[in-house]
């Protein structure tokens, strides 16, 4: 570089220097930082401008906000998100909450996230700051996704337009009762959401405006509304319709589940909030509210009702959704693609019963060992289990809505055991299942695995930053149902892929969400240090199908019957095919266990021939398949070689089916990267 083009640069180093240093002291004054946040943030700035020099994604503002958001957190939590303090709450207010910084920066939310998510990738992030990320970015979701819907809650419910009895008796206007309604969500959100599902917020919601429309006179509220009789669900005739009921109906809720969280949850915590003449005091909530948002620092929600640029996001739409439903919305609000998916599992359980069906029974009966009773006792101690637990995680509140959720699942788990038995009877000709109906892992596996498909289901939310989606962050997230039943992640990957087969009619959110749990278990869970998958490789022979060829041989399809009998179940019994061996010839194994059997003089093996196990040599193949798979993308972002790649192939495979000892708890890509 010739020495005239270094000097044009110095300047503009010095430039740049001087302005981020003149925009962090602006800013600073702006929001009053005391010297501690101060010195912290800009500690922060130093390290983050090191390693950011190449980031185009984030600008330097973007940059600065991110620094002081920082230290204003690890100022706030200097013991980190487990310090038994905060689980009574924060001692004192905040120096500023994360409104004040957006405004004072004049950056959005959604860009608070997107930054620091590319942050911390890059940089290491206190504990605390990655829990209150986190927990912010799910609040968020939640409110950002509730509010489209709530402004057409609103619309439908009450009436725009100013009537002549609306000013001859002065009652709160349209704009009045959307302010109530909306704060009085909030808080009630804030006292009663333990766990940030969007579903249940949404209920919540619905019981809000239920319980604002009992003050509100007929003539400010839309058809069929404003002619039903206002009246308590608890005194209401049977063939009378509540209000709730009504609502329900016109949003497409399940009346008993919003009346189990109306009668459980939300009725006493409305009566405890202040009123004046027998009618919320709007001005009261309003300080409650405030008062709340200060002390938690966070997001002022209030601002959603004036369309705030820094606090809404800009696309509340446009998500795609795999409804199988016919749909006429104009638009697929977040809210309303979870209660599709919802609607779309109860369609699939209509006919299902809560006790085995008649067909079930007979199967049962066929057996030489009657399962029958067995079964109904194992469903009822997971039952007490996952409720148990269920409430343990939310409050006792809960319970009727963990009931509720557990029933759903134990219908899938019934119906989904009959589809399987009926496709087995085909398969084998035979009615007589005792060896697999009386195996105590695979009745919890599909049992599990039905609670995972409701809890996944109700807890899916939209993301606003990825613009996608997920059940990710919930606390009920998969391994969670795992642990919750201590079973091994090997034990409940032999009942997904049947699972699916067996009812074709799943959404293909539940089947992406199934077939992504399997990929976790084949990554890592089922690595982990207490595995019987470990005990098991042992004593089986491990026989891989090559992945040399463009196109790897597709595995043999297998039933969770076949798995769960394997090796008990020889692999050359009809309807079994064992997976085909690779062509290329086979690695030696210094490990005497996975070893081909050695012979002796006369050419006959030795007596203790290694055990064939369809179900391990199938896990197995699908390791090595993921690991193959991960392999490609690797190499051709770093465009690598054929010959090269051929190479670490090798040793990968080698590693996986002659040395698994290596994976044992470890990812598989730590594996790849070796």
């Amino acid at each position: 570089m010739s020495r005239s083009s270094k000097e044009q640069e110095i300047p503009e180093i010095v430039e740049t220097i001087v302005t981020v240093d003149t925009n962090f002291e602006n800013l600073s004054n702006k929001l009053k930082l005391s010297k501690d946040v101060r010195n912290k943030a800009w500690d922060y700035w130093q390290i983050v401008e090191k390693v950011t020099a190449d980031l185009k994604e984030i600008s330097k503002s973007d940059l600065l906000a991110c620094c002081i958001y920082q230290a204003v957190i690890d100022t706030r939590m200097p013991y980190g998100p487990t310090d038994p303090q905060l689980q009574c709450g924060y001692i004192g207010q905040p120096e500023i909450t994360i409104t004040d910084l957006l405004m004072s920066s004049e950056k959005t939310v959604t860009s608070l996230f997107q930054s620091m998510n590319v942050l911390r990738d890059v940089i290491s992030i206190s504990e605390a700051v990655k829990y209150h990320l986190t927990q912010l970015e799910r609040k968020f979701c939640i409110v950002s996704g509730i509010f489209h819907t709530f402004e057409r809650v609103c619309k439908t419910v009450f009436r725009e337009e100013e009537s002549r009895d609306m000013k001859e008796l002065s009652v709160p206007d349209f704009k009045e009762r959307k302010t109530l309604c909306w704060v009085l969500f909030l808080l009630t959100k804030g006292a009663l959401l333990t766990d940030d599902l969007l579903v249940d917020a949404f209920f919540l919601l619905i019981c809000c405006v239920e319980y604002i429309i009992r003050s509100t006179p007929g003539f400010q509220l839309n058809p069929p509304l404003d002619n039903m009789k206002i009246t308590s669900t608890e005194n209401a005739d049977i063939q009378e319709v509540t209000m709730l009921q009504k609502l329900s109906e016109i949003f497409g809720l399940s009346f008993e589940e919003v009346l189990t969280v109306q009668v459980n949850r939300t009725e006493a915590y409305f009566e405890s909030l202040p009123h004046i003449d027998g009618e919320l005091n709007v001005t009261s909530l309003k300080e409650k509210y405030s008062t709340a948002y200060r002390q938690e620092g966070d997001i002022d929600e209030m601002m959603f009702l004036t369309r705030e640029p820094h606090i809404l996001p800009q696309e509340q739409n446009g998500l795609e959704t795999t409804s199988l439903t016919n749909n006429n919305e104009t638009s697929m609000t977040p809210v309303r693609a979870v209660l599709d998916n919802i609607q779309e599992l109860k369609n699939i359980l209509t006919n299902a019963g809560d006790e085995p069906s008649q067909v079930l029974n007979e199967y049962f009966q066929n057996c030489s060992a009657n399962p029958y009773s067995s079964i109904l006792n194992r469903t009822e101690k997971m039952k007490d289990v996952f409720i148990r637990e269920y409430v343990s995680l939310t409050n006792d509140n809960h319970r009727p809505v963990a009931i509720q959720r557990y029933m759903l699942a134990q219908r899938l788990y019934y119906r989904v055991m009959e589809a399987m038995l009926n496709y087995e009877k085909e398969r084998l000709s035979q009615t007589d299942f005792s060896k697999l109906l009386n195996i105590e892992n695979f009745h919890r596996s599909l049992l599990a695995c039905s609670i995972e498909i409701v809890l996944m289901t109700y807890g899916r939310s939209w993301n606003p930053s990825t613009k996608k989606m997920g059940s990710d962050d919930s606390k009920f997230s998969f391994p969670w149902i795992l642990e919750l039943f201590k079973l091994h992640p090997y034990d409940f990957y032999k009942v997904l892929e049947s699972f699916i087969k067996a009812e074709p009619v799943l959404t293909t959110d539940i089947i992406k969400h199934l077939q992504s749990t399997e990929i976790k278990i084949l990554e890592c869970l089922a690595w982990k240090p207490n595995s019987p998958l470990f005990s098991l490789l042992e004593s089986t022979e491990v026989t891989t199908v090559s992945m040399c060829s463009p196109s790897p041989i597709p595995l043999e399809r297998t039933s969770s019957a076949e798995l769960y009998l394997s090796p008990m179940r020889t692999p050359n019994r009809r309807g079994v095919s064992p997976c085909p061996p690779s062509p290329r010839k086979p690695l030696p194994s210094p490990r005497k266990s996975l070893q081909s059997p050695r012979k002796f003089g006369d050419g006959s093996p030795e007596k203790s021939m290694p055990k064939k196990s369809q179900s391990l040599n199938l896990f197995i193949n699908k390791v090595c398949r993921l690991g193959y798979h991960r392999l490609q993308q690797l190499c051709t972002s770093l465009q690598i070689p054929k010959d090269l790649q051929h190479k670490i192939w090798t040793c990968l495979e080698y590693c996986i089916s002659r040395k698994p000892l290596l994976l044992k708890n470890r990812h598989l890509d730590q594996v790849l990267y070796l």
